[in-house]
C-alpha cells in the first residue's frame, strides 16, 4: 500500500464520518476520480447526494467546482458560459484574449496604480502620466484586434469549461437544448460553439436524479443516451440504522462536523494516483471469469455491450488500488454491480451473476445470511423509534434466531478457511443481538441459548 493510497483511504474515512451510510457512494466516487469516469446517483431527495459530492470536491483543495441544478428553462450559457460579443465587433478583441496577454495586463496594471495615486493626491502629472499610459493601452488594446479581432470567443468562467469536477442535480430535467452539448461533454470532454472546440479540464461529472426516465416514453426516452454516459450508477436510501441516524444527529450541532476535513487532497496528488491505478494488472482468469458474466447477463436478457466489456479493466483496477493491491482479483468484480446495471431493477439479479461467477457456495449463502439478519435488525430498530419495543425484540429475536441456526448448519458443513468466514457472521449477528437490547426490558440471552429455547 502506497502513501497515496492511505491518504485516499483516511479521506474516505473521514467522509464517511461526515456521512452515514454512504461508504459504497464514496468508494464509487473515488474509482469515478481515478479514473476520469462519469457518475450517476439516483435516489430520493434529502438523501445527501450533492453533499457527499460537494465533501469529496473540498477535499480536493485546489479543484475547481461546478454545480448546476437543472430545469426547463435551462440553456447552453447557464452551464458553458456565453460568447463574448466584443469579440465580434469590428475592431473590438475578446476579454479572454486582452487576460492572457501578459503585456496588456501590465500596462492596465500600471494606469490602475497611477488611478490609485492620483485619487491619494490628485495632481497635473500625475493626470498627465495617465493620459499617456491610457494613450498606450489604447494602443496596445488596437494591436490585439488586429491581431485576434473577430474571432468568436466565450466566457467561461464559473462554468464547466473551467471545473474539475461538475455536479449537475435534477439530470433529467435538462431540455433538449442542451442534450447534445451535454453528450459531447461526458463523452469526450468537448464544447464546441460558434465554430470554436474547446477541450475541458473535468476529470469527472456527477449526476443525480430521484427518478429514471421510462425507455417506453418517447419524450423520456431521448435521456437514456445522456444516462449512458455515465460509468457508474449508484442507488442511494434513506438512513436505515437508528444508531447512525442518531449519531449523525448529534454530530451536525458540532462545529467539528462543519470544519473543513484535515486531510486533503491536491490535484497533483490526484494524478498521481491515477498514475498508480493504471499499473494494477489484470490477469487473463480474470478477463475470463469476466468473460462470463458478460455471456451470463446477456442470456438473462441484461443489456451489456461491448464497450462496457472492454472498458471492465479501468474500473477494476481502481477497486484494487482501493484496497492496496497491485493485482485485481474476484473480489473486485464484485464490485462491478454500479458498473453494470441500467435499470434498479437490474440489480438483484446482475448481483447473482457476479456471485456465481465469483464466489464459492459458502461465500453465497453467508452473504444471503447477513442480508437476512441485517434486514430484520434495521427493521427492528426502525420499530423501536417509533415506540414499539417489546413486540419488536420478540420478533427480531425469532429472526436472529432462525438465521443463527442457519448458519451453524453451514458451519458444520464447512472446513478451513471457510468455517472462519462463518464464525465471523456468527459473531457479526450475536453483536446486533446484544445491541438490540440494550434500553428494553427482555434480558439479553446469547443466541445459542434463544435457539435452545426456541426447541423446546
Amino acid at each position: 500500500m502506497t502513501n497515496l493510497n492511505q491518504k485516499m483511504n483516511t479521506v474516505l474515512t473521514a467522509l464517511n464520518e461526515r456521512l452515514a451510510e454512504r461508504s459504497e457512494l464514496l468508494r464509487d466516487m473515488a474509482v469515478a476520480l481515478l479514473t476520469g469516469s462519469n457518475l450517476f446517483i439516483l435516489g430520493q431527495n434529502g438523501q445527501a447526494k450533492s453533499a457527499a459530492v460537494r465533501l469529496f470536491a473540498d477535499c480536493l483543495k485546489d479543484s475547481r467546482f461546478f454545480a448546476y441544478q437543472f430545469n426547463n428553462e435551462t440553456d447552453e450559457e447557464k452551464l458553458f458560459g456565453r460568447l463574448d460579443r466584443s469579440s465580434l465587433i469590428p475592431g473590438g478583441v475578446a476579454s479572454d484574449v486582452l487576460e492572457s496577454d501578459q503585456a496588456y495586463v501590465q500596462m492596465r496594471d500600471a494606469l490602475k496604480a497611477l488611478y490609485e495615486d492620483y485619487k491619494k493626491v490628485p495632481t497635473q502629472e500625475t493626470l498627465l502620466q495617465m493620459s499617456q499610459q491610457r494613450k498606450v493601452l489604447a494602443e496596445m488594446r488596437s494591436v490585439l484586434a488586429s491581431l485576434y479581432g473577430s474571432t468568436p470567443s466565450l466566457l467561461t468562467r464559473g462554468k464547466i469549461p473551467e471545473a474539475d469536477i461538475v455536479m449537475l442535480d435534477e439530470l433529467f430535467k435538462a431540455n433538449g437544448g442542451v442534450l447534445h452539448s451535454l453528450l459531447t461533454a461526458l463523452n469526450e470532454r468537448l464544447y464546441a460553439n460558434e465554430g470554436r472546440e474547446l477541450q475541458l479540464p473535468t476529470i469527472s461529472f456527477f449526476g443525480a436524479s430521484n427518478e429514471m426516465p421510462n425507455p417506453y416514453d418517447p419524450e423520456e426516452r431521448k435521456y437514456l443516451p445522456l444516462l449512458d454516459r455515465f460509468d457508474l450508477k449508484v442507488k442511494t436510501e434513506y438512513i436505515q440504522d437508528r444508531g447512525q441516524r442518531l449519531a449523525l444527529l448529534g454530530k451536525k450541532e458540532t462545529d467539528e462536523y462543519n470544519a473543513p476535513l484535515k486531510t486533503q487532497l491536491t490535484m497533483d496528488e490526484l494524478g498521481k494516483m491515477q498514475k498508480e491505478v493504471k499499473m494494477v494488472t489484470v490477469s487473463k482468469e480474470l478477463d475470463m471469469v469476466m468473460d462470463g458474466v458478460m455471456y451470463a447477463m446477456r442470456a438473462a436478457g441484461y443489456p451489456i455491450s461491448d464497450r462496457k466489456f472492454l472498458g471492465y479493466h479501468r474500473i477494476v483496477k481502481a477497486y484494487a488500488w482501493l484496497d492496496g493491491r497491485q493485482t485485481a482479483d474476484k473480489t473486485d468484480l464484485l464490485k462491478l454491480i454500479n458498473y453494470l446495471w441500467m435499470e434498479p431493477s437490474d440489480i438483484p439479479g446482475i448481483k447473482e451473476i457476479l456471485e456465481a461467477h465469483c464466489l464459492d457456495r459458502t461465500d453465497i449463502e453467508v452473504g444471503k445470511l447477513r442480508e437476512q439478519y441485517l434486514a430484520s435488525y434495521h427493521a427492528f430498530q426502525n420499530d423501536r423509534a417509533n415506540g414499539c419495543t417489546v413486540e419488536g425484540i420478540i420478533k427480531l429475536r425469532r429472526e436472529l434466531v432462525e438465521a443463527y441456526k442457519a448458519a451453524v448448519l453451514l458451519k458444520d458443513e464447512a472446513h478451513g478457511a471457510e468455517q472462519a468466514k462463518i464464525t465471523n457472521l456468527l459473531e457479526e449477528m450475536e453483536e446486533k443481538n446484544r445491541i438490540a437490547h440494550e434500553g428494553t426490558t427482555l434480558t439479553h440471552l446469547p443466541l445459542s441459548e434463544l435457539a435452545l429455547l426456541n426447541d423446546l
